[in-house]
């Protein structure tokens, strides 16, 4: 059985192969031979199959091995969507003699296949693993068939001399498609990512994708992943652009439809902090690194791309660029100070705006944003010891001067039992 392995997306390929492309080496007196890498895959076939309601479909399991290498185990781990599938049974494909055992779960939505005992002579090339018989469910959508890297169940894999040879960049998982379904081919151009459906499908920002989906119709959300993007309309089949957003694109059985969504890169802004801290003169001691976080003004809540980190210069200056310009409330804090929040900053666009915080309030010990009892057990516990000796804590060094002493007990109690901004 002829078959073209697809390449999955590049960083699903890095984080498995670095995991599972293991180098088989020789079992003494089996006279194997090491071999350099594996280059066994799984394939779900077909990879795309499309089903009435109700309809009961077939899905095989094949695998490959190179003339260079054997197999004497498999196990196969897949998981589904129990909302538009269930599986009815899973039948041998006749090369292993005793499968170690084979189970499918129609409520959690996995499907598992092991076995290690072959019929006859170890097997080369491409030969069949499993039949999966399965029935649609009488809803519209679509379910992933796709293996296991790592879960409840056993990790999938090919093996020789009983290490993995799976190079998962020979992998192809499957997609079942329930009901009547379209072509959709999707286009972002400039700085949007797209997602198809609910998570169904995702494009990349300036990439276009053709889709099988569903019918009657697939909802398309545009993105601001990057914080720097003006979204400016959707064209779906070369009608008038929309400013709508998300935009719904319908369709019917084996029809063919496009949607365009265009984003522009805007210009940022920056931030420039200004922070004094109490007990130390302006120089190497007012150098200190910051957490710097962003909420949006109005929802209160805090944008995809907060928190940042920022370290002010010996005068207590910090700068951030590069942020999407709008109206924020923000926040600065360390280990060692309590969160001071500044309320409805407008970053304008190609703008530097700069914000006074004040000085900062020093004696949280434990970072809870707190100074209480427990910042000053903290402090006890460390108090008399300089910068590297035993019992050092540098979170109680509130005036950066590398001890442990009354002046750092002085500043805790000028702010003691007061709390931050973000409590």
């Amino acid at each position: 059985m002829a078959k073209f392995w697809r390449f999955l997306s590049v960083p699903i390929v890095l984080a498995v192969c670095l995991g599972l492309m293991l180098v088989p080496v020789a079992v003494p007196g089996q006279g194997q031979v090491a071999l350099a890498q594996g280059t066994a895959g799984l394939e779900v076939v077909p990879d795309v199959t499309t089903v009435g309601f109700t309809e009961d479909f077939d899905l095989e399991i094949w695998t490959n091995a190179a003339s260079n290498q054997s197999i004497d185990g498999v196990g196969a781990f897949l998981n589904f969507s129990p909302t538009y599938m269930m599986v009815n049974s899973i039948t041998d494909g006749g090369v292993f003699a005793i499968p170690m055992g084979s189970a499918f779960n129609n409520t959690l939505g996995t499907i598992g296949y092991s076995a290690g005992t072959l019929m006859g002579a170890k097997p080369t090339g491409d030969f069949l693993v499993c039949t999966i018989n399965c029935t649609s469910k009488s809803t519209n959508g679509i379910s992933p068939v796709d293996f296991v890297i790592d879960g409840l169940l056993r990790t999938t894999e090919v093996t020789f001399a009983g290490e993995s040879i799976t190079n998962w960049s020979m992998v192809v998982n499957g997609t079942v498609i329930v009901g009547d379904a379209f072509n959709l081919t999707v286009t972002s151009t400039g700085c949007c990512d797209v997602v198809v459906g609910s998570s169904m499908y995702f494009v990349p920002a300036n990439s276009s994708q053709t889709f099988i989906v569903p019918c009657p119709s697939v909802t398309l959300t545009a993105n601001d992943t990057a914080g720097s993007c003006s979204f400016a309309n959707w064209t779906v089949d070369g009608g008038a652009p929309t400013t709508s957003n998300p935009v719904i694109v319908n369709g019917t059985a084996n029809t063919s439809h496009t949607a365009i969504a265009r984003c522009t890169v805007v210009a940022l802004a920056t931030l420039e902090g200004n922070v004094t801290f109490p007990g130390a003169l302006q120089g190497p001691r007012w150098v200190r690194g910051l957490e710097v976080r962003f909420f949006n003004s109005t929802t209160g809540n805090e944008t995809a791309w907060s928190p940042m980190n920022a370290t002010t210069n010996s005068t207590g200056v910090f700068n951030i660029t590069g942020l999407a310009p709008g109206t924020y409330n923000i926040s600065i804090k360390n280990w060692t100070c309590l969160s001071e929040l500044n309320t409805s900053v407008t970053l304008g666009a190609g703008n530097t705006t700069v914000v006074d915080f004040g000085m900062t309030r020093e004696g949280d010990s434990n970072n809870d944003d707190w100074i209480v009892l427990a910042d000053r057990t903290i402090l006890y516990t460390g108090w008399g010891t300089q910068q590297g000796g035993a019992g050092w804590n540098a979170h109680c060094d509130f005036n950066r001067d590398g001890w442990l002493t009354l002046a750092d007990r002085t500043i805790m109690y000028t702010y003691w039992a007061q709390h931050g901004g973000l409590v």
